[in-house]
This record gives structure tokens, C-alpha cells and sequence, in this order.
């Protein structure tokens, strides 16, 4: 009887074997859902629908959207994590989500490790900005009127914990001054308290600013990138306007929950890299938004991703800021 039973389970064992890499050669046959931890119409939002019609026609499988925005991105990082592993629901992680909320929290309803890191998206350079009749004309001229009276510079940002406002913060700390933060709803709102100088400053992503710039209604001081920007060629870095040691973006990148077969990730990841790197979408986000492409391996992005949070732990820990969850 159990020579039989053994013959039996040995069959099936072997079937399933069999079956498993035929189950990932027919993905995907059905569209896809892509989570974004954002309302429709921002910058993000944006990006992911232009990338999942590029994904889309190499995969030949929709791309279905889902918005499921609020509480700093824990909604969506929890459907996510919620989802069956079998390749049909991916999202859109950011540095907030899988960098700055494990230390911001002290108890975070998820594990950002458990994630299957799939592929980076893209980096939004960060910048600094002053409306277009501030007295600032270099960041130079900033920094010395915010040493000179602390707390009489205001800064905006999309809200507390994003990288906008733990950029300030760390820029704050770098240069010993006192600035107050000016939390907004979202980096458009932030952009125009700026314009309409409610704030004296914003620390923001290009993406947000750049129509703001394009009517002259901002002046840009420094963008916060290691070299100048090809569509911002006259603005210094950072470390050209005297600023050393800050280094910061806004960076995305693309997950799915635990336990995603290999080569369906493999199969994604080719999809996603070759999108970004087709002609259609860089004209549109990197020439109009200033958006930089992260290609990466899924290894390539989980490292990065866990060295962003390796890093940001220690500056949010030498910060104070926290935040709960509601």
C-alpha cells in the first residue's frame, strides 16, 4: 500500500513541477492591476498610466489602474501585500512608503521587506524655489536671511514625512537653521502658497514647479541633484550654491506582494525597463517633467531601496519627527 502511495505522491509531485513553469510561461493572460497610493491626475499617477500603456503593448495585456490613496500610502501598500501573488496585482512604492514610514511610525501596519521588489521607475529631482519678485536671488542670499532671523523663513511642502519636507529638514540641520514648515495637502497646493506668498520658500519636485517656471511666476535656486539638469541648464546644484552634503529626490519604484514567481518578476522587469527606455515615454517625462528613469534589476532595486531606508532611519531618528497613524 505505501509503495503505491509513495509512486502516487511522487506522480503528482513531479505534474505540479511540470505545471509551475508552464503557469508562468502562459503569463499573464489576463490584464493586470497596477495600485497607485495616489489620487488620479498628480505627477505619479501620471507617469504610471503613460508606463503601463508602453508595458501593456509588450505584455499584450491591459494595464488597469487603481487609485487607493490616503494615509501616507499605507492603503495602498496594504492592498498590495493583500494580494495574491500570481503576478496580476503590482503597485507604485515610493521613498515614503518603503524608506521613511517604518521610522516615522512607531507601529507601521506593514512590513515593507515583504514586498516583491519588481523594478525602479523613475527619481523626481527635488528643488528649491522662491516666488518670482522674492528679494532672494541666490540661495546664498537665503540662507543668510534665515540665519540672521530664525523662523521668519516659511517653507511649503506636499505634507509632513514627505521627501520635500524631511529635505528640508536635513537642510535645516546641515546649515544650523531655523526654518518653518509649512505643511500643504499635496505638492500643487504647496506650489501655490508659494506663488501666492503665503510661504517665503518651497523645497518641491520639479514636476510640480516646472509650469510655475515656464510662466515666470518662480524663481528656481538650486536643484538638489548632483549635476545640473539638462532642462534647467542656467540653476546651480545645490553644491554649487554652497550647500555640501545634502543629497535627496523624490524616487519611485514598482513592487507586488510576497511570493511573486521568479520569472513572472523577471518577465515584468523587462517590460517595465524597455518601457522607460522607449522614445514616447522619455520625450514625455523626462524632457517635460524632469523625471529620471531608475533601470534596475529587481536586486538592484531592493538594495537601493533598503539602503534609502538604512539611510533616512538615521536622519529621521536625529530629527524627532514622528507620526501616527489615523
Amino acid at each position: 500500500m505505501f509503495k503505491h502511495l509513495s509512486k502516487y505522491l511522487a506522480c503528482m509531485a513531479m505534474a505540479a513541477a511540470a505545471a509551475a513553469p508552464a503557469a508562468a510561461n502562459d503569463w499573464p493572460s489576463h490584464s493586470i492591476a497596477w495600485i497607485v497610493p495616489y489620487s488620479a491626475g498628480g505627477g505619479i499617477d501620471f507617469v504610471v498610466r503613460l508606463l503601463g500603456k508602453e508595458i501593456s503593448s509588450k505584455l499584450g495585456q491591459s494595464i488597469i489602474v487603481e487609485n487607493k490613496p490616503g494615509a501616507g500610502t499605507i492603503i495602498g501598500a496594504n492592498a498590495i501585500l493583500n494580494a495574491k501573488p500570481d503576478g496580476y496585482t503590482i503597485g507604485t512604492m515610493d521613498a515614503t512608503a518603503l524608506a521613511y514610514n517604518p521610522s516615522l511610525y512607531a507601529s507601521l501596519p506593514y512590513d515593507p521587506k515583504k514586498f516583491t521588489y519588481i523594478s525602479g521607475l523613475g527619481i523626481f529631482p527635488l528643488v528649491i524655489a522662491v516666488e518670482a519678485s522674492s528679494p532672494y536671488k541666490t540661495l546664498a542670499d537665503l540662507i543668510k536671511d534665515a540665519r540672521e532671523h530664525p523662523g521668519k523663513v516659511t517653507c511649503g511642502s506636499p505634507g509632513v514625512g514627505t521627501p520635500h519636507h524631511l529635505t528640508l529638514d536635513l537642510f535645516a540641520r546641515l546649515e544650523g537653521l531655523k526654518i518653518t514648515h509649512v505643511p500643504y495637502k499635496g505638492g500643487a497646493p504647496a506650489a501655490q502658497g508659494l506663488v501666492s506668498k503665503q510661504t517665503v520658500m518651497d523645497i518641491t519636485d520639479i514636476a510640480t514647479i516646472m509650469p510655475f517656471y515656464k510662466s515666470h511666476r518662480v524663481r528656481i535656486l538650486a536643484t538638489i541633484t548632483p549635476k545640473r539638469m539638462d532642462i534647467l541648464p542656467d540653476v546651480p546644484t545645490i553644491e554649487e550654491a554652497g550647500v555640501k552634503g545634502l543629497s535627496s529626490n523624490a524616487w519611485t519604484g514598482i513592487v507586488g506582494p510576497a511570493g511573486m514567481p521568479k520569472d513572472v518578476v523577471l518577465k515584468l522587469n523587462k517590460a517595465i525597463n524597455e518601457g522607460l527606455a522607449s522614445a514616447n515615454f522619455q520625450s514625455q517625462v523626462h524632457d517635460m517633467l524632469g523625471l529620471q528613469a531608475m533601470h534596475m534589476t529587481p536586486d538592484e532595486f531592493h538594495q537601493y531601496a533598503t539602503q534609502q531606508r538604512e539611510f533616512w532611519s538615521k536622519q529621521i531618528k536625529a530629527s524627532g519627527i514622528t507620526l501616527q497613524v489615523k
